[in-house]
């Protein structure tokens, strides 16, 4: 049933996969602009100044860039472990597991705007003790759980490779991202 769904992933039109990432961008970007907003005071009136503009443009550009980087993380491994099959079937069709997040960043932008700290305290130690941050993060962290495990079934189909050889290409970028910083 799997390789079904994969394989009508990568028969999806590459424009609707543009318009999941490019959702994520701006959901993403808006999480980034209340958590700014909540953390900083010396901006005078964030909605009328170019703030929500240069982080919607930033947001769009790093998460276009994230997921090409990651699909280029992926790919290398694969290719190493002897995959064949094409570099846009598996950039296009992982944009879809990134629903995952678009369905977990709404919660996230809810529960950031309950967040407001205090003035004159340390923001990053009140943050790091702050409990709907912490939540936020799990929340962020988990979504991310079901995009590997779909990247490797993915992996597995498209480069007719098997699952160890898989989980081994869809591993380096989630070591990259998580283990190494």
């Amino acid at each position: 049933e799997m390789d079904k769904l994969i394989d009508k992933l990568v028969k999806l039109p590459r424009w609707n996969a543009i318009v999941v990432i490019a959702i994520y961008s701006l959901l993403l970007a808006e999480s980034t602009i209340i958590l700014v907003e909540a953390t900083t005071y010396n901006i005078q009136n964030p909605t009328t100044n170019w703030l929500p503009i240069i982080m919607h443009i930033s947001s769009i550009i790093s998460v276009f860039a994230q997921w090409i980087i990651v699909a280029i993380l992926i790919y290398l491994p694969v290719l190493l472990l002897s995959g064949k099959g094409k570099f846009g079937d598996l950039l296009f069709s992982t944009s879809y597991f990134y629903l995952f997040q678009i369905i977990a960043l709404p919660i996230v932008i809810y529960l950031l705007t309950k967040v407001h700290v205090p003035k004159g305290v340390d923001v990053e130690a009140f943050l790091s003790a702050n409990t709907t941050i912490k939540t936020i993060s799990v929340i962020t962290n988990c979504s991310y759980i079901p995009f590997y495990v779909l990247c490797v079934f993915a992996v597995r189909r498209i480069f007719s490779i098997n699952y160890l050889r898989s989980i081994v290409a869809c591993s380096v970028p989630a070591v990259t991202f998580y283990v190494l910083p």
